[in-house]
């Protein structure tokens, strides 16, 4: 059995699940283990068995974790983002005779070490999915049986009729103060457009409706979102010219990645 450990708020930890198991174990069913209650609407999780575990404290998630490892044979266990697990419930965890990997993605590592303590399991292997900071990759290679840079696939999403022309894409799972400033400035560049355009808001916090799951498809001409990493991966990947409103967060590092886009030209900078 293949668990796949990527507790955290909102969706973005089980859709970068999702495209680690489907590029690295395609049609392989595996164990998916998140916090979120929103993966019900997730339609790619019907090829893995999912597990919502209760996002409360380390305790919760150690028991989790254990409860995982005696159910059956584990073959290998994936930690996604966090090296210890969302709380640090990975340093106590014992996987002896389990091939433990780590999917690794920009991390703050300073506040992470300083939330959870600085004990994280050994590797047998870690993928980065994206750069990461000098000190974080030094970090993980010095723990990790091999270290790699892994180009993500996602799994195939049903064919959509594409959207009109001039259709622009605000698309945000965050708080409502964060979605109203995607929207103000989409709204802005729409009435400084040179034709009409026509503004689709996926954002739950403003519309009440749940996300369209994936909300980031090809045909939209702009797409305004944060700086998290699916979507920095995914709207470039559609032709679209696509517009970062970088958020603070706790851990993650929208800024660096916000600046990283410009600099490679995918898309101006929203100030």
């Amino acid at each position: 059995m293949i668990v796949y450990w990527a507790p955290g708020a909102g969706l973005g930890h089980v859709t970068r699940g999702l495209a680690v198991l489907h590029t690295l174990h395609p049609g392989v069913r595996a164990t998916l283990v998140t916090t979120s209650r929103e993966v019900c609407r997730v339609p790619f999780t019907a090829a893995h068995d999912v597990v919502v575990v209760r996002p409360g404290d380390r305790g919760s998630l150690v028991e989790a974790g254990a409860a995982l490892l005696s159910a059956g044979p584990v073959e290998s266990v994936y930690l996604d983002a966090f090296p210890a697990g969302l709380r640090g419930e990975w340093a106590t965890l014992g996987t002896a005779g389990v091939r433990t990997v780590h999917v690794a993605r920009r991390l703050q590592l300073g506040a992470y070490h300083a939330a959870v303590g600085e004990h994280a399991p050994r590797f047998d292997a870690c993928w980065a999915v994206e750069p990461l900071a000098p000190a974080h990759e030094a970090w993980l290679r010095q723990r990790s049986g091999s270290f790699d840079a892994l180009s993500l696939m996602d799994p195939p999403s049903p064919e959509e009729a594409a959207p009109p022309p001039h259709t622009w894409l605000v698309v945000h799972s965050g708080p409502r103060d964060e979605c109203a400033a995607l929207l103000h400035l989409a709204e802005r560049d729409a009435h400084a457009a040179p034709g009409p355009v026509h503004v689709v808001v996926e954002a739950p916090a403003l519309t009440g409706r749940p996300l369209r799951y994936p909300a980031i498809r090809p045909g939209y001409a702009r797409i305004y979102s944060g700086a998290g990493f699916n979507a920095c991966r995914q709207a470039p990947r559609t032709g679209a010219r696509h517009i970062t409103l970088p958020f603070a967060r706790r851990f993650d590092d929208q800024p660096w990645r916000h600046r990283r886009q410009q600099m490679r030209g995918v898309h101006d900078l929203a100030a």
